[in-house]
């Protein structure tokens, strides 16, 4: 097979026209035949060419929806996890504080950004305190 790719022509291989392939407005390719024979390609070889290009750019396009659905699930799998603990830490600032809501949130939001540190890396450190100083409280009973 390398060799019908690598040197096709004057080995005695004729090329059929280009299939081109289009898989979005950044990807494009070709499928490319060669056969052997003194008569070439005909046009039931061209349509052949056409319904292989199709089905090509049809696998190509679900792979990559395929592949952009997973990435989206685990962006929103994540999204929801972060968004659980920080409602947890705010839950907890409510109730400690006496606050609003939106005092409870704007709390931790201010300081992670004058720590510089993600806002769910800090509600995961506060929920994580306020679970292990209640189990050392517990333990002292």
């Amino acid at each position: 097979m390398a060799g019908v790719l690598g040197g096709g022509r004057g080995v005695g291989h004729h090329r059929l026209p280009v299939g081109p392939l289009h898989v979005d407005e950044a990807r494009s390719g070709s499928l490319n035949l060669y056969g052997t024979g003194e008569r070439g390609f005909g046009e039931l070889d061209a349509a052949i060419l056409e319904l292989c290009t199709t089905a090509a750019e049809a696998a190509l396009l679900n792979a990559r929806r395929y592949l952009r659905a997973r990435r989206q699930a685990a962006e929103l799998g994540q999204a929801l996890t972060t968004r659980a603990v920080i409602d947890q830490a705010k839950g907890t600032l409510m109730a400690v504080h006496e606050i609003t809501a939106d005092e409870a949130f704007a709390m931790p939001a201010e300081r992670s950004q004058r720590e510089n540190v993600k806002l769910r890396d800090l509600a995961q450190r506060f929920v994580t305190d306020i679970i292990g100083s209640g189990s050392r409280a517990d333990q002292g009973r």
